[in-house]
């Protein structure tokens, strides 16, 4: 057994929740002490090599109270059902390494746009609930989808804008 696999955590269980209650604190503060917070712990190419902490920050911003209510609720309904399945260690260290990992693509592929948002680390919490249980049946509008469908169309929704021109993508 790893350190890691064996390290008990306090209110394990709980981490989906903790992370959106963290979030949600986060972007209150964002929005009292804004443009400043926002700049000194978003993530952007310019700011790779001197201000690291932006690789873990930047997930705890949001653009918006759209973009915060959107992850947070996908995160209130796949996150506990993931953390349930792989345990909690396991859950954040699957969180924030997609979190790290997307901010990284984005910053490369996007070097002129900062990055804020947990979708990345949503996205990764979809995948990995998709590869250990893709025909769960997950209620999307009242109407009943296999997991795999959902994160499907979750990801062609996100993508869509990029590939029209009409955003740098989430």
């Amino acid at each position: 057994k790893s350190a890691l696999s064996a390290l008990r955590l306090p209110f394990s269980g709980y981490y989906s929740y903790i992370l959106i209650g963290i979030t949600v604190l986060v972007f209150i503060l964002q929005l009292l002490l804004n443009p400043w917070l926002t700049n000194f712990f978003q993530l952007s190419m310019s700011t790779l090599f001197t201000k690291p902490w932006g690789l873990v920050t930047s997930m705890f911003l949001h653009g918006g109270f759209m973009h915060l209510f959107f992850n947070m609720l996908a995160l209130f309904f796949f996150g506990p059902t993931l953390e349930r399945r792989i345990g909690s260690t396991n859950f954040l260290l699957l969180y924030i390494g997609s979190g790290v990992l997307a901010g990284l693509a984005q910053v490369v592929i996007f070097p002129l746009y900062p990055v804020v948002g947990a979708s990345g680390a949503i996205f990764g919490v979809l995948g990995a609930l998709t590869i250990l249980m893709p025909d769960m049946t997950v209620f999307l509008y009242f109407v009943p989808l296999k997991m795999k469908y959902v994160t499907i169309l979750f990801a062609a929704l996100d993508l869509y804008p990029i590939l029209t021109g009409n955003g740098d993508g989430i």
